[in-house]
């Protein structure tokens, strides 16, 4: 259970890296 938890957090923090990512590339170059 223990592991469990800690492959969903780290598929959380991976999924919020990539959507800052294209927050960032979205706001770097608008259109």
């Amino acid at each position: 259970m223990l592991q469990d938890f800690t492959h969903i957090n780290n598929l959380m923090h991976f999924e919020y890296t990539i959507v800052q990512n294209y927050i960032q590339t979205k706001s770097e170059r608008p259109t």
